[in-house]
C-alpha cells in the first residue's frame, strides 16, 4: 500500500511540475505585447525636409527627423513626432528619394542611417535628446553605391518594434559628414498594427 501511495505521489509531482513549467513558459511569452488576431493598421506619410543634415544643423536626434503630414519648417525649433493612440508595432517602413538631383552625386562619402526612437512622456520637450530612446536601426543605410534615386521598403513586423498608447515615435535619418547637400526632401511611408497589451 505505502508502496502505491509512493508511486501516485511521484507521478503528482511530475504532473505538478509540468504544469508549473508550462505556465511558466506562458509567462515568458506574454511577457511583451502580442499580435492581434485581427490588428487596426494605420497609415502615415512624412517627408524629411533637412535630408541629409549633419554637424550643427542636424537637429535633436543627430540628423534629420520625419514631419508627419505637416508644413515644411526647419528643424532648429521642433522635432517631427506621431502621438502613439493604441498599442502597435511598426509594420512597415519606406523612404524614397524624391528630387531629380541625383543621391549619388551629393552624398560624397556618407552614410544615412535610418531610426526609429521613443518618448515615453508625451509632455516631455522634444528637442532634449536625453528625452528619446534609440529602439531599433533598419537594416538599409544609403551610401554613394546606393545609386541616383534609391527607394526601399522594409519589412518590420518581426522586429519587435513596440510603442504604447501616449508615448511618442520618432523616425531618423542621421548622416556622417560628407552630404554637400541638405535642401533635397525625401518621403516616407509607415504603417504600425495595433497588438495586445502586456497580460
Amino acid at each position: 500500500m505505502s508502496k502505491g501511495n509512493t508511486k501516485n505521489k511521484t507521478v503528482k509531482e511530475q504532473l505538478l511540475f509540468q504544469i508549473a513549467r508550462a505556465l511558466n513558459a506562458l509567462v515568458t511569452v506574454t511577457n511583451k505585447p502580442s499580435v492581434t488576431i485581427n490588428p487596426i493598421v494605420y497609415s502615415y506619410s512624412g517627408t524629411f525636409v533637412n535630408f541629409g543634415a549633419s554637424g550643427g544643423a542636424a537637429d535633436a536626434l543627430g540628423g534629420d527627423t520625419v514631419n508627419w503630414g505637416t508644413e515644411l519648417t526647419t528643424a532648429s525649433d521642433h522635432l517631427g513626432n506621431l502621438a502613439i493612440m493604441d498599442n502597435c508595432k511598426v509594420s512597415k517602413i519606406s523612404v524614397k528619394w524624391s528630387s531629380d538631383v541625383q543621391l549619388s552625386s551629393i552624398i560624397g562619402s556618407s552614410t544615412v542611417t535610418f531610426r526609429f526612437f521613443k518618448c515615453i512622456d508625451i509632455n516631455a520637450n522634444l528637442l532634449d535628446s536625453n528625452n528619446w530612446i534609440l529602439i531599433n536601426e533598419l537594416n538599409t543605410s544609403w551610401t554613394s553605391g546606393s545609386g541616383a534615386y534609391p527607394g526601399f521598403i522594409e519589412h518590420k513586423v518581426n522586429d519587435d518594434i513596440f510603442y504604447s498608447s501616449g508615448e511618442l515615435l520618432a523616425f531618423n535619418a542621421s548622416s556622417s559628414s560628407g552630404f554637400s547637400n541638405t535642401g533635397e526632401d525625401v518621403e516616407v511611408g509607415l504603417t504600425l498594427e495595433t497588438v495586445s497589451p502586456i497580460i
